[in-house]
């Protein structure tokens, strides 16, 4: 009883804490997709694969020091982990940006703050029970 009381009084900071890290990685992620798309000329897909694959990393070390405070020694696996989560969260967001942008025709620049809003609270999920997850310490 005790413990869920200690978790449930943690959960909020770290999450305000995501979601700043996460207000960072959106800036960062929406102006490099903005840039591969409208002036490299690259697909909607790319340009969302490639962002999401440069703020993941970002992501990773930030995360990892600031929001969950994670000293393990392990952080090796932690990034393949951390790798696995992108992936999943790779395929996520290309399936909407492909579903939103080419299918229903809604402008890259609206399907991309959409994609990432919804995309947030699944990669919370994510990073807490299995990236920053307690067996690795």
């Amino acid at each position: 009883m005790i413990s869920s009381y200690i978790m449930f009084e943690k959960l909020p900071k770290k999450f305000i804490k995501y979601f700043l890290v996460g207000g960072i990685a959106f800036i960062t992620d929406y102006s490099l997709s903005m840039l591969f798309f409208s002036f490299l000329n690259f697909t909607e897909v790319l340009s969302n694969s490639m962002s999401v694959f440069m703020v993941s990393i970002m992501k990773f070390f930030i995360n990892k020091k600031f929001t969950f405070k994670n000293v393990s020694k392990r952080a090796k696996e932690q990034l393949i982990m951390s790798f696995v989560v992108m992936g999943f969260y790779l395929i996520f967001t290309s399936t909407l940006v492909y579903l939103f942008s080419n299918i229903m025709k809604i402008p890259f620049y609206i399907t991309k703050v959409i994609v990432v809003f919804l995309g947030v609270s699944v990669n919370y999920f994510l990073d807490k029970n299995l990236t920053f997850n307690k067996r690795f310490d």
